[in-house]
């Protein structure tokens, strides 16, 4: 099948758990966890994780945080010996506070150490590139690498625009990858869409088509994913899951199970399908990559 490369962050989260309600400007009694993570990372070691081939390029301190994320990517079989180590640099990191529901209340992430991926770094990375079936690239990357990457890789290329303000940034080049992602909030920042609807996500599916982009996935929470490809559009409703450990991750999952049952050749319907199953069993566990995973759960939960 080949292999698949992953550019974007890579950062050690610190992610606390409230017990109780969360009080603002309060101390509050909780459970403190940190792992290896990072939007690109993550979603690479969901591919990983079932069976797919994958390389990564990111930057990392050389400190604990970065043999850190080293160690544990490669554990599951990522291949990170095309990162960028920065001496003396500390490894990007990134922490959030989940209420009492285990959504998000607050984040903050400190990830300046993706801007050094340069397009002069990512030139020499070009045979690695264009050696591979896709292309991931996340939207955090500084937009002259983005440019780059869009001007001088021809295999198909991927991205998640992540957030309003990143998918507003790179509005202006997403006609330049093959498949674009966003949640429901992303795209109607990009497209001035009102509505939620199905018809305003025909709407919005549209629009971001016709910027030149040949697949938009539109991500919508519990209500499921809706995918256009210029051939078939429709809503894709999610798999009930009973209960939500933690919501992080959930779109980094499915866009990687998406990603490699797409190619391994099945429809992108099935694909979604797929991409679901891995997102409902990622939300069921408080990390933002289930350890658990496995293919052959995915494809009972899937098929």
């Amino acid at each position: 099948m080949g292999y698949v490369v992953y550019i974007g962050a890579a950062n050690v989260d610190i992610t606390g758990f409230a017990t109780g309600d969360l009080i603002p400007r309060n101390s509050n009694p909780g459970k403190i966890r940190l792992y290896s993570g990072g939007g690109a990372r993550n979603s690479a070691e969901c591919y990983a994780r079932l069976g797919g081939e994958v390389k990564f390029i990111g930057a990392i301190g050389d400190d604990a945080f970065g043999q850190k994320l080293v160690q544990d990517s490669q554990a599951v079989g990522i291949d990170m010996s095309h990162c960028l180590t920065v001496p003396g640099a500390m490894s990007s990191a990134y922490i959030a506070l989940m209420d009492e529901e285990r959504d998000m209340a607050v984040a903050l992430s400190d990830v300046e150490l993706e801007q050094r991926l340069t397009p002069e770094f990512m030139a020499a990375k070009l045979p690695v590139l264009c050696g591979a079936r896709a292309v991931v690239l996340g939207s955090g990357l500084p937009m002259e690498t983005l440019e780059f990457v869009t001007q001088n890789c021809r295999v198909p290329l991927w991205i998640d625009t992540s957030s309003v303000s990143r998918g507003l940034a790179i509005r202006p080049i997403l006609g330049r990858f093959h498949t674009v992602k966003c949640n429901l909030l992303e795209a109607m920042a990009v497209t001035g869409e009102t509505a939620q609807d199905i018809a305003a996500l025909q709407r919005m599916a549209r629009a971001i088509l016709a910027m030149g982009c040949r697949r938009v996935l539109i991500t919508c929470g519990a209500r499921g994913a809706f995918c256009a490809d210029g051939e078939s559009t429709g809503m894709h409703p999610a798999i009930p899951v009973r209960r939500v450990q933690s919501a992080t991750g959930a779109g980094d999952s499915f866009f990687a199970g998406v990603l490699l049952w797409r190619e391994r050749g099945y429809s992108i319907q099935q694909s979604v399908r797929f991409g679901m199953a891995v997102a409902n069993l990622t939300i069921r566990s408080p990390l933002p990559v289930n350890p658990d995973l496995n293919l052959e759960e995915v494809l009972a939960l899937a098929f």
